[in-house]
């Protein structure tokens, strides 16, 4: 059943891949941005503290600041035309420019012209939309010169006409007309064939708060603003003018101001009930600048970047370049081509029921008869595809994170309650046992995805807790590789290269399908690095791994090991010597800044764990100078709980995140020691442990790296949206928003297995089989080493009697052959424009 689901999956992503690819249409939410839907992530508080952060329908919407919004109008005007609300629209963009610019000695009912940083701003007051606003648009239209540097236009009219007139009708059929003349301009502009204003946006009616109006006694408001025609009004401007700002009619009528004013309540209007919050106004004026200036940000992006451009934070109205590199295009090539035919080759040529022509095609692929690689090709290239699917293309929302107290608790409790539901009893009471740190890693992981996707990131205790859980797996790395090149003394290139291999398979594609860099998928290269610095700490000298007489010769080695790395990372020229030979020769260019900052965060950690296991084996030979007080469980619970008392109150007393970062790497050892200790302190607790965290944790290593594109969205910065994002409050939206994540959920953990799966497998194919099994030590534990192995353990894979030619080439060439393979196939990637 699971291959069926999987080859269903494969099947969906590549073709899903290519039609987004090649399928018409605008699909990139410039649309949805302006029409209307979406919900307000930080309800409002209070009466008057305004709702924040604006979800749109399906995207990200980006918040101008100075700084982009100089780049995007830079040597460009843009123009305010109409009311009061035009007026605090172009007051918001100001601000954006120019916080502390004086707006106390302008006149309100007047045109205003502001210059910033080359930015040209001008408001001209016409209520009705009949004198100076309508004339000076008329003008630009017809000087080619002057229109091509406005870079937007907003209009404001229709609620002087309902206000100012006794004959309702007859004002609405002004403000009618007022529009036609409107239309008139940008009409004869495409008529004549001249360049038309780009981008012209007209507001529609924003009703007045009427309790508040009430409660002020505003009687002149309450009566003038009938809600009745301003209704009308919002009717006629969806029915003539409710277009998309690239259709050739130029005009388009931002809807989603209603709804942020009807979402918002009350407390999106200032006391005197009939203008808004200033910012909703500022939300207000992003919204109109994502559709006209987010393209342009990201071309520009574009042109002045050599590699990558990563993260894709903004995505309301933009289209990503894709491929954009000749290794992306390669690789997709490879996956939505090449491995389809050789599967349908494969799987139907040696079937009768299928048409001729299936077989014909199908002939001249190349033979792959292993059928474990084949599925392993097939399995791993859907899972990229479904990546690129995911988070290089319009096709599924990406919502922004918002953290809520509420939801991340809940989930929290979920999780809790999972944990408890799956716990069973098995025959393995050891220390550490493989069951334990396999549900040691889910809980983590589940932990830390929903940290990622609720944004606790912004919470300062939780961000402490999972920096922990983060120095728990490298504490893990340590102790696991550590034990095993003690008991087994296995320094091989096979051994190093299978570890490697398996750990950094899929980050490496993950780099090359989707333009962006091996260190951004950190988890990777840091357990990587970690395993390197194991293997050269116990591969020098080895003779002193022996802890049968002594362990001062290996606590030598890994205090040495750390003073010297201590010294390489906290002074940057050893680095930068080796990130320059990257830049230069293999066109690498990664964040040097970046990786000492999550080296150093965790300095120690790893080394922590290389004494407990040295500490563990020591124990086990029964041969300990503690081991008395060690067996003592009253005193093991002591010092486990002074532990957590000691890190919890060193911890609390840093209130800045900087602050903490600073002491976290030598406090953190405190409370994973801790829970060491308490995991194992009876036999109970030992034997014990969560069947679903367990199975979460033996793929763990592909949920932190799939969760970057599939799981979450935007490179991270965002939430997946498989079905639409919210656009109501209440119980729909609840609905949406959790019915969601749960098929996120589970798409994520099955195809996180079935990639961890098969990654095992290709990692044998590429490695080869032992050709010899090494012997087993006399320590109680004997499996010890293999239950910590990071990422790097592989199940038998099944031999064929006519292997394919791709299988040969794994089979009989020597690892040397096939590293030097590898690393040339990743040097013309890199090296390719």
């Amino acid at each position: 059943m699971m291959n069926n689901i999987l080859g269903w999956f494969s099947l969906f992503a590549v073709c899903g891949v290519l039609i987004r690819m090649l399928a018409p249409g605008d699909g990139y939410h410039c649309e949805s941005t302006l029409e209307g839907s979406g919900v307000w992530l930080q309800p409002a508080v209070g009466r008057y503290q305004p709702p924040r952060v604006w979800q749109p329908k399906q995207c990200m919407l980006r918040t101008f600041d100075r700084a982009s919004t100089a780049q995007c109008l830079s040597n460009q005007t843009s123009l305010f035309v109409g009311d009061s609300h035009a007026r605090e629209m172009f007051w918001a963009v100001v601000k954006d420019l120019d916080p502390n610019y004086d707006t106390s000695n302008v006149e309100k009912h007047s045109n205003i012209e502001v210059q910033i940083d080359g930015v040209s701003l001008k408001f001209f007051w016409d209520p009705y939309f009949s004198n100076e606003g309508l004339f000076e648009l008329s003008r630009i239209a017809n000087d080619e010169e002057q229109k091509e540097h406005v870079k937007m236009v907003h209009i404001s009219t229709g609620m002087w006409y309902v206000h100012n007139r006794e004959d309702k009708e007859a004002g609405f059929n002004e403000w009618k007309q007022a529009l036609r003349r409107l239309n008139e301009v940008v009409a004869a502009q495409d008529t004549a064939g001249r360049r038309a204003l780009e981008f012209i946006t007209v507001s529609p009616m924003l009703l007045p708060d009427y309790a508040t109006l009430r409660e002020i006694k505003d009687e002149a408001h309450l009566r003038g603003l009938d809600a009745q025609y301003l209704i009308r009004m919002n009717a006629y401007l969806d029915q003539n003018f409710n277009k998309n700002p690239y259709r050739k009619t130029r005009i388009s009528v931002p809807f989603s101001f209603v709804d942020m004013r009807n979402k918002g309540g009350r407390a999106t209007f200032k006391k005197d009930g009939i203008h808004l919050n200033d910012d909703v106004y500022k939300t207000m004026s992003d919204t109109l600048r994502n559709v006209r200036c987010n393209q342009e940000l990201l071309d520009h992006k574009y042109e002045i970047t050599s590699g990558p451009v990563y993260p894709f934070s903004n995505t309301c109205c933009i289209h990503y370049k894709q491929p954009r590199t000749m290794g992306q295009v390669l690789l997709l090539g490879v996956i939505c081509a090449v491995l389809p035919i050789i599967y349908l080759g494969q799987r139907y040529t040696r079937s009768d029921y299928y048409p001729r022509f299936v077989r014909y095609v199908s002939w001249p692929v190349p033979s792959i008869q292993d059928e474990t690689l084949l599925t392993a090709c097939v399995v791993i290239s859907a899972s990229l595809a479904y990546s690129f699917f995911c988070d290089r293309t319009q096709f599924f929302g990406k919502g922004t994170k918002q953290f809520e107290s509420m939801e991340f608790w809940v989930l929290i409790l979920l999780f809790l309650v999972a944990t408890g539901y799956s716990f069973e009893s098995q025959n393995e009471n050891t220390f550490l046992n493989r069951h334990q740190t396999e549900e040691w890693k889910g809980w983590m992981q589940v932990i830390i995805l929903i940290y990622h996707i609720t944004g606790a990131s912004k919470v300062l205790p939780i961000y402490k807790f999972v920096r922990v859980l983060v120095a728990a797996y490298l504490f893990m790395t340590g102790f696991g590789h550590a034990t095993f090149f003690i008991k087994k003394g296995d320094f091989s290139l096979k051994r190093a290269t299978s570890v490697l291999f398996r750990m950094n398979f899929l980050s490496i594609l993950l780099a090359y399908v989707m333009d962006t860099d091996y260190p951004f998928y950190y988890f990777a290269p840091l357990v990587s690095f970690w395993f390197c610095v194991v293997w050269i700490t116990f591969r020098v000298f080895p003779s002193w791994n022996s802890i049968d007489t002594s362990v001062g010769p290996v606590l030598a080695k890994i205090a040495a090991s750390a003073v010297i790395l201590n010294m390489l990372v906290r002074f940057q020229l050893p680095f930068q010597l080796v990130f320059t030979v990257l830049k230069y020769l293999f066109n690498i260019q990664w964040n040097l800044r970046e990786w000492r900052f999550r080296l150093i965060l965790d300095i120690y950690i790893v080394y922590i764990g290389m004494i407990a296991a040295v500490a563990t084996l020591r124990y086990n030979q029964g041969n300990f100078p503690l081991k008395n007080l060690v067996t003592n469980r009253l005193v093991l619970g002591i010092v486990a709980l002074v532990l957590l008392v000691v890190y919890t109150a060193v911890a609390a007393s840093f209130g800045i995140k900087q602050d903490y970062n600073k002491v976290h790497p030598s406090i953190s050892w405190m409370p994973i020691v801790a829970f060491v200790i308490l995991r194992n302190l009876t036999v109970r607790f030992r034997s014990h442990y969560s069947t679903w965290m367990s199975f979460i944790g033996t793929c763990s290593l592909e949920t932190f790296t799939l969760q970057f594109h599939f799981f979450l969205a935007a490179d991270t910065k965002g939430r997946l949206y498989i079905l639409n994002t919210p656009t109501s409050d209440g119980v729909l939206g609840f609905v949406q928003k959790y019915l969601n994540f749960f098929l996120v959920s589970v798409i994520f953990i099955i195809v996180s297995h079935a990639v961890a799966d098969q990654s095992n497998s290709l990692t044998k194919l590429f490695v080869g089989s032992q050709e010899q099994q090494l012997p087993e030590h006399s320590i109680t534990q004997s499996q010890q080493g293999e239950e910590f192995d990071m990422g790097d353990s592989e199940p038998p894979v099944p031999t064929r009697k006519s292997p394919g030619r791709v299988v040969t080439f794994l089979k009989i060439h020597t690892l040397q052959v096939k590293i030097v393979v590898a690393f040339a196939f990743m040097w013309v990637f890199n090296v390719l424009p």
